[in-house]
């Protein structure tokens, strides 16, 4: 049997599970000046359900993969090439 969950990557629309009231919650944190920490193990969708709560807001943002930076350069070349990228 095929695995019906994308994974790996952000994702949208056909794997993106329902999520309506953590979005929500999430949400009011984008738009307030407070800050949000999300804690669960890999693979559960935190980076996912956050970009579907910030896209609904209108606001933009960026992604960065920190998951290979080894190095203060490494971590300057991936801000830089995100921040150009906007």
């Amino acid at each position: 049997m095929e695995n019906p969950f994308g994974f790996g990557t952000i994702v949208e629309e056909e794997f993106f599970t329902d999520k309506v009231e953590e979005v929500a919650y999430i949400r009011q944190f984008v738009k307030s000046a407070n800050h949000l920490v999300l804690i669960s193990p890999r693979r559960f969708g935190k980076s996912s359900v956050v970009a579907k709560a910030v896209k609904q807001t209108g606001r933009k943002y960026m992604t960065v993969n920190l998951q290979q930076v080894t190095s203060v350069a490494d971590l300057s070349a991936k801000l830089l090439k995100e921040c150009f990228a906007l």
